[in-house]
């Protein structure tokens, strides 16, 4: 009884400590658009190189079927819940419960929207020392995050009589606290990706490019066409819709050249070709909760330089079995979740799939480590 009272005394403190920290502003002020500083933590935008906007750190963020966020600290090969209540059950009404597109992190800072007590927040959240800071207060819906460099992009959706009637993308200055607001001449558009210096923007069914300040606006097709640095990459479908061929043109010259062929799934990070090669013969993997997976890669994954060269298997890795690419990453590390079912008692079957692990690896050292994260625990 002593230890339970002991529990709530220090879970208490924790909460106490949290808000005396939060810093509260209301709506961001619609500051002038300014030149952005040169930040850049990767290399420039030359010679084919393509920077990767992220800042490094020691932990990547991820989350649950359901939205409940998680961290994965690199160094160690550990993953915990954000959230550090011991009472939580770490479902619908858990605090860090965030769905997609609501989060963003810039090195070990994850910013999260969320409506509280009928506001939107913007908040963040430091993965060491787990402060949890209020950055502002919004007169309307958040959503919408995605960071680069130190640069924290969302937004904001203006609401009256419950209809949509305009959308603000802001900028979020992260080192200084400033904001900006990124004006694409389209009050209907919103963020749909930030992808090597440039911004591709969604209105409908309807995609275009601009730069960081919303400038330069482009024509932009997102199914099978990638802009990255002074490229353009295509890519062919098979008649079964998989990738069988990338493509890279030189915008100054116009000159395409093939760089893969036989490949099926791949990412781009940075001058990185992340790829994975469908197997002839389908293999299974035995689960934690002792059921099969049918995986077609076979545990493979590979990388290689954005132009074709030094393509080469990055790791082979026996229980690892693709689920799909994390959107949040952190220095030259690429997060890959992993498909893995996990004992469940609440379950009729016994078992329930999740998609809680993650595939590290590291696209300058090849480095790599699978951490897992059982959520039913």
């Amino acid at each position: 009884m002593k230890c339970k009272f002991l529990l709530i005394a220090l879970a208490a403190l924790m909460i106490l400590l949290c808000s005396c920290g939060q810093k509260q502003e209301q709506r961001p002020e619609r500051k002038p658009l300014q030149t952005l500083p040169e930040r850049i933590t990767e290399s420039k935008l030359n010679y084919g190189k393509i920077e990767t906007g992220t800042v490094p750190g020691d932990y990547v963020y991820g989350s649950t079927t359901n939205y409940v966020l998680i961290k994965y600290h690199i160094p160690s090969g550990t993953a915990t819940w954000v959230c550090q209540d011991p009472f939580c059950s770490h479902d619908y009404h858990c605090p860090f419960r965030v769905p997609g597109h609501r989060y963003a992190a810039i090195g070990n800072i994850l910013y999260y929207a969320k409506e509280i007590d009928g506001q939107w927040r913007l908040r963040s959240y430091d993965g060491e020392s787990m402060k949890i800071e209020e950055i502002l207060i919004s007169d309307g819906v958040l959503s919408r995050l995605f960071s680069y460099n130190y640069y924290l992009y969302f937004s904001e959706l203006e609401v009256e009589d419950h209809n949509i009637i305009g959308t603000v993308i802001y900028r979020l200055d992260t080192q200084t606290g400033t904001t900006d607001v990124i004006d694409c001449d389209d009050p209907y558009a919103t963020i749909h990706a930030i992808e090597a210096g440039r911004i591709v923007w969604e209105r409908g069914d309807k995609y275009f490019s601009t730069d960081l300040n919303g400038e330069d606006k482009r024509g932009y097709t997102p199914v099978l066409q990638r802009e990255w640095g002074n490229y353009v990459y295509t890519w062919a479908l098979d008649a079964n819709g998989e990738y069988v061929r990338l493509s890279r043109r030189d915008r100054s010259t116009n000159q395409e050249i093939v760089i893969a062929q036989d490949i099926d799934w791949f990412y781009f990070y940075g001058d990185k070709v992340l790829y994975w090669k469908r197997t002839d013969t389908p293999r299974y993997v035995t689960s934690d909760a002792g059921k099969q997976i049918k995986d077609e890669w076979g545990g493979n994954v590979y990388v290689m330089n954005s132009d074709g060269s030094d393509a080469h298997l990055l790791c082979h890795v026996e229980e690892f079995c693709y689920g799909y690419m994390n959107p949040i990453s952190c220095g030259d590390w690429v997060g890959i979740i992993s498909q893995n079912y996990y004992p469940d008692e609440n379950d009729w079957s016994g078992a329930s799939l999740a998609l809680t692990d993650m595939l590290m690896v590291n696209v300058v050292t090849d480095e790599y480590k699978l951490i897992k994260f059982n959520s039913y625990e």
